[in-house]
C-alpha cells in the first residue's frame, strides 16, 4: 500500500491555496561545508545546490546529515527540478517521516498546456520584491491536462518522480486579484445603494 502524501500531516499542512507559491517537501541528505549560506543537497541520489534560510541555519550549527526539508523550487523546461533551490526549513527525520514520500504544491496561473509532452506550465509571481517571476513545468496525465485546460489559476499538489514534479490533485481557484476585485465590486455596489 503506498504511503499517503504528507500533506495529511499537520506539521506540513499547507494553507496557502489562494496565493502564488511553489515548494517541495522531501527527505534530503545535506553536505554542509561550513562556508557561506550554500550547501549541497542530495535528493533521490542526485546532487543540487541550495541557499539556506536563516530559519534553517538556526536548527543546527552544521547541517550535514539527513533531514526532512521544505524547499522553494523551480523547474527546467523539460519538467525536471532546477539545480539550485532555496532551503527554507528542515527538521530531523523521525520514524513517521523516514518513509514519507516527497510532495510538492504550487499555486499559479496556467500559461500553457502541451498534451504531446504532458507538461503543464504554471506561472508563479512571488510575493517578495527581490524574487523574480518564474514558471514551473509539471507533468500531468492527459486526463488532468484536459480537465485543467479551462482553468486560469490553479492549486496543484503531487509527488516527485525521477526528479520531475507529477500532478496528483488540482483545484481551479480564484486568484488573489480576482478575490480582491470581487470584494471591491461588492463594496462599490453597497456604496451606490446608499
Amino acid at each position: 500500500m503506498p504511503n499517503t502524501l504528507e500533506t495529511n500531516n499537520p506539521d506540513y499542512e499547507v494553507q496557502i491555496n489562494q496565493q502564488y507559491h511553489a515548494f517541495l517537501v522531501c527527505n534530503v541528505f545535506i553536505n554542509d561545508s561550513g562556508r557561506g549560506k550554500q550547501v549541497q543537497i542530495i535528493i533521490e541520489g542526485k546532487a543540487y545546490k541550495a541557499v539556506v534560510s536563516v530559519e534553517a541555519l538556526r536548527v543546527s550549527p552544521n547541517l550535514t546529515g539527513q533531514w526532512r526539508a521544505t524547499l522553494h523550487i523551480r523547474c527546467k523546461p523539460d519538467g525536471t527540478l532546477d539545480k539550485t533551490m532555496s532551503l527554507r526549513r528542515i527538521r530531523a527525520l523521525s520514524p513517521q517521516t523516514t518513509d514519507q514520500p516527497a510532495f510538492w504544491a504550487c499555486t499559479g496561473d496556467v500559461t500553457s498546456i502541451d498534451v504531446k509532452t504532458g507538461l503543464l506550465k504554471v506561472r508563479i509571481y512571488p510575493g517578495r520584491r527581490k524574487a523574480s517571476v518564474f514558471s514551473l513545468f509539471v507533468q500531468a496525465s492527459p486526463i488532468v491536462l484536459e480537465q485543467i485546460s479551462q482553468a486560469k489559476f490553479v492549486h496543484l499538489t503531487g509527488t516527485l518522480e525521477k526528479h520531475s514534479l507529477v500532478v496528483q490533485h488540482f483545484e481551479p481557484r480564484d486568484s488573489v486579484d480576482a478575490v480582491l476585485q470581487g470584494l471591491n465590486e461588492i463594496e462599490s455596489d453597497r456604496s451606490s445603494h446608499k
